[in-house]
């Protein structure tokens, strides 16, 4: 089901809405990283029946919808869905930790 057949508007910032709320929950079902191409975004956007830009994106995070998205660059990043950036664990660290594991087990 859309959310436009709850709200009853057909306007293109409930298409984006929608859009972005779509890749908000995949972000977090799969821990992703909380952004996507911009370009992407606008093709899939108009794929959908909302008629954007990157000016009338730029436009929505802006207003109505700055608590789901902003535009940075050519990428939309996500708020409050995913990593910002995947963390690395240093190989030192990982050594570090495998060792401890392995002398906590030869104990038992």
């Amino acid at each position: 089901m859309r959310v436009v057949e709850f709200t009853g508007s057909n306007n293109n910032a409930t298409k984006v809405a929608a859009l972005a709320e779509f890749f908000r929950g995949r972000i977090q079902d799969t821990n992703a990283k909380n952004q996507i191409d911009l370009e992407t975004f606008i093709h899939l956007a108009n794929q959908q029946g909302a008629s954007v830009s990157k000016r009338s994106l730029i436009d929505m995070s802006q207003r109505e919808l700055g608590e789901m998205f902003n535009v940075e660059g050519d990428k939309i990043v996500f708020k409050g869905a995913g990593r910002s950036d995947p963390e690395e664990m240093p190989v030192d660290k990982a050594e570090q930790i495998v060792k401890k594991a392995a002398k906590r087990a030869m104990k038992k």
